[in-house]
């Protein structure tokens, strides 16, 4: 069995897309994933299943989530191991006078192109800061996520890539449910 952290985006947020986390688990179950725990409210599923490929079980994810409650959701998925590396490779975390609630990490369905990176990286200004590294953008933003021009619509429109972004505290969270320590 492989063990896999599956982040939904839109589910529960702002009164909108309303599943029941008991739902959720029961949606998971469906499609014979086991072992699943939810955090927070927010669509964020920890769970184990034998398939192999993360891509493979979010367009299961995705499909029936359409299907059992009508909803067109995002569902990106990650590896225990590869959340293990989301949290080595942020180097604000790393910087001792960053506050850890001012962290954020935007997970992409793929890799942006790199020519697309090189255009961005050119673009960033204020106090908001951000890194890309493969499916991941780290960001530092002191005046919260809420503030900053930094969001998943703006990656989206600049990478052609569907993107849900989770705070630190979660991210960690979910490197620890998923069976590591971050």
């Amino acid at each position: 069995m492989n063990i896999f952290a599956a982040m939904l985006r839109g589910i529960n947020v702002g009164g909108r897309n309303r599943v029941r986390m008991e739902e959720l688990r029961g949606l998971f179950e469906s499609l014979r994933c086991r072992d699943v725990r939810t955090y927070v409210q927010s669509g964020n599923v920890v769970f184990a299943s034998s398939v192999a490929r993360p891509a493979t079980i979010a367009a299961r994810i995705e499909k029936e989530i359409l299907t059992q409650h009508g909803l067109d959701v995002v569902a990106i998925v990650r590896t225990a191991d590869e959340l293990q590396g989301v949290i080595a490779n942020n180097t604000f975390a790393q910087q001792s006078r960053v506050d850890p609630k001012s962290l954020y990490v935007t997970f992409l369905q793929q890799a942006p192109e790199a020519g697309l990176l090189e255009n961005l990286r050119e673009q960033q200004s204020g106090a908001d800061r951000f890194v890309v590294r493969g499916c991941e953008i780290y960001l530092h933003c002191p005046g919260g996520y809420g503030r900053t021009r930094y969001n998943n619509g703006y990656f989206e429109r600049r990478f052609h890539v569907s993107a849900t972004t989770r705070n630190w505290r979660t991210v960690c969270q979910l490197a620890a449910m998923a069976g590591g320590e971050p």
